[in-house]
């Protein structure tokens, strides 16, 4: 999840107001069911196409945190966390 000291950031900054969340770990996400449009090669490139035009360096990098049991639990079935797990 985003950290509340990224979200202040956004706040304070006043010629930056759009975000971005980033992290080569994000590459590992892969749906093994095939069901998610998330996989590694759309972030990858979506990332990727950003950087060409320049936008990642017009935003804010935010920082986030692993989340925990109970964040995912609150947008996905129980069941996601056992499976992942």
């Amino acid at each position: 999840h985003v950290t509340t000291e990224s979200i202040m950031k956004l706040s304070e900054d006043k010629v930056r107001r759009v975000g971005i969340v980033y992290d080569s770990r994000m590459l590992a996400h892969e749906d093994p069911r095939g069901k998610s449009p998330e996989r590694p090669q759309r972030i990858e490139c979506i990332y990727n196409r950003l950087k060409e035009k320049g936008i990642t360096n017009e935003v804010i990098p935010l920082e986030f945190t692993e989340s925990d049991r109970s964040e995912v639990d609150a947008v996905h079935k129980a069941s996601m966390w056992d499976r992942v797990e």
